[in-house]
């Protein structure tokens, strides 16, 4: 029993010697796989992702993100820049690295005080000197200056690198991008702005198209296996440009130019309160300039009223008044219930209509008067005789049709839907013959009366020419779309005759030059007084559209003025910049 008893000891103590010397080698060959996997480790983020963070420190020591490239640029349609991005920086010292506190101060302050933007920010050297003698130097990175330019930036670092001493150690910047509009307010309005404070574009085509322009994101290599094949997948990230769209507008630079120029004259000539210019091309209602007063800088939007910011021809509703009689007219023609000579046989004095008695603008009366000679004395009782024939749902029809009350869908942001009206009884059939009644915005009356001049076809009317992506390096072209056709070839053409005779003889006929060429229509339009019922008095909105050559239009444009002082009336005032305008966007054209 006891010579079995030793055996059995014997067996057990190398059985465990045998279990702990299999345990020793799997945990060496567990520590040199550990070992293994940190060396992987270690060459993966090393050598195979060594470019990536290289990349990643050098764009976050500039306060870049770097998985985010930049917003895309806008451009004019003839590839003037009119907004890009700008690199400004902070700048920082270190407070344990200074050594000589007066030197530092009188070599960088001086440098950084010549650069305007930045010498607003700029620390006076008693508060540098405060901080510089904190004990406890905190924070250990002050800023000295703020929107410090890549230039003034450049001109530190040369100092820098030129003082062989140490006293000029411990400058740092941060930097960051900045949207920069270097024309000014030029196009404002069609371009809107970037708010840094929201990360995000608003208003006009910075905020209609943010998604597009905004810099996309790259995928975070962080994370990924060590088994993955981590230096093609970091070759492609550094190569793949994350930068967002840029964008090639409608607008025609000069042109562009050239309307502000003659709006801001024209504000002043006329007293106006506000005024537009909008200029386009009607075959493929490219806008092709838009000129806004008041207006504002996308630069230093902060420092206007936000109720500039809205693009108001697109986002404010008005009464158009007569220009909106055109519509009328090409209603009747186009369901055939009238033409150019038929006679108006309800026209021998004023109009009652449900209780209200309806007169025309001056007061005199033209018995039998045709629909051509209508349009041209603006005839507020013979609209009425249109609308008669035509019926309030025929009416109601066509207005849709010409895209009335319906939102452009452009590639703005401040784009609105005009409400349609609901209620169309007679009263309101009546008033809305001539432009009362009922609201638009200039583009959508822009665009309805383009629908004229382009042979009845209803266009999308666009700000955006072009667009380029700049990862696939590939073109994005905006093609002229039909929305519909509004009213016939025949129709529109006819149309286009009676308002060429509107231009030549009518109210404004005595300020042209080349009246066989223009089709046109003024409208004095009153303002409604919300507050009290009814309209103002003594205010109104004179506007004047039209294009040329009528037969073969190659612009149409809108000169509107709210509340003009030197005269309330269209013909004094919206046709007299119109006519003055056109005869340069002649010359433009090449018209003769």
């Amino acid at each position: 029993m006891t010579g079995r008893s030793s055996r059995s000891a014997s067996v057990t103590s190398d059985t465990r010697a045998q279990v702990g010397a299999r345990r020793s080698r799997w945990l060496l060959l567990a520590g040199m796989a550990a070992f293994g996997i940190l060396l992987a480790r270690f060459f993966y983020l090393q050598v195979m992702m060594g470019d990536y963070y290289q990349a990643k420190a050098e764009r976050q020591y500039q306060n870049v993100d770097v998985n985010r490239g930049d917003r895309g640029q806008i451009y004019t349609s003839d590839e003037k820049v009119l907004v890009s991005n700008q690199r400004i920086f902070e700048v920082y010292y270190a407070t344990n690295q200074v050594t000589d506190a007066d030197y530092f101060y009188d070599q960088v302050a001086p440098i950084i005080a010549a650069d305007p933007e930045a010498s607003a920010s700029l620390k006076t050297k008693d508060e540098f000197k405060a901080k510089m003698a904190a004990g406890d130097h905190k924070p250990l990175w002050p800023m000295l200056a703020k929107k410090v330019s890549a230039a003034t930036k450049a001109k530190l670092e040369a100092l820098h690198e030129k003082e062989s001493q140490q006293k000029l150690q411990g400058l740092h910047f941060e930097g960051q991008i900045r949207r920069f509009y270097p024309e000014g307010d030029m196009a404002a309005h069609v371009l809107g702005f970037y708010s840094s404070s929201e990360n995000m574009g608003k208003y006009g085509i910075e905020g209609g198209l943010d998604k597009e322009l905004a810099g996309k994101t790259a995928a975070s290599l962080d994370d990924l296996s060590m088994w993955s094949s981590g230096a093609a997948l970091s070759d492609n990230l550094l190569a793949q440009n994350l930068d967002g769209r840029d964008i090639y507008l409608t607008i025609n630079r000069d042109l562009q130019s050239l309307a502000q120029d003659a709006l801001a004259e024209g504000m002043q000539r006329f007293g106006a309160a506000r005024g537009e210019i909008i200029i386009t091309n009607p075959h493929t209602d490219e806008v092709l300039a838009l000129a806004t007063a008041p207006t504002y800088e996308p630069q230093h939007y902060t420092d206007y009223d936000t109720s500039l910011y809205k693009n108001p021809s697109a986002a404010d509703l008005y009464e158009p008044g007569s220009t909106f009689k055109v519509l009328t007219v090409a209603a009747g023609v186009d369901a055939g219930v009238i033409g150019p000579d038929t006679k108006c046989t309800s026209c021998a004095g004023p109009r009652s209509v449900g209780g209200y008695t309806i007169n025309t603008w001056d007061g005199v009366h033209y018995p039998n008067t045709t629909m051509t000679e209508a349009l041209e004395k603006s005839n507020n009782v013979a609209m009425i005789f249109i609308t008669d024939l035509l019926g309030a749902n025929r009416f109601r029809e066509y207005l849709r049709r010409f895209g009335i009350g319906q939102k452009l869908d452009s590639e703005i942001e401040d784009d609105v839907r005009a409400n349609f009206p609901e209620v169309w009884g007679p009263v309101e059939v009546a008033t809305r013959s001539f432009g009362q009644g009922i609201s638009v915005s200039s583009l959508q009356l822009v665009r309805a009366v383009g629908a004229i001049a382009n042979g009845g076809k209803l266009m999308q009317l666009h700000f955006v020419k072009r667009a380029y992506d700049k990862a696939t390096e590939t073109y994005y072209d905006t093609r002229p779309e039909v929305l519909g056709e509004v009213i016939s070839e025949q129709s529109a053409k006819i149309v286009a005759e009676m308002m060429q005779a509107s231009a030549q003889h009518g109210e404004a006929q005595f300020i042209y030059k080349n009246t066989d060429m223009i089709a046109g229509k003024t409208g004095t339009a009153q303002i409604p007084d919300y507050e009290n019922g009814g309209y103002e008095e003594d205010a109104t909105i004179a506007s004047f559209i039209g294009f040329a050559p009528y037969d073969d239009p190659q612009f149409l444009m809108l000169v509107k003025f709210e509340r003009p002082t030197s005269s309330p009336w269209a013909a004094e005032t919206a046709a007299v910049l119109w006519k003055e305008l056109a005869e340069k966007l002649f010359v433009i054209f090449g018209i003769s």
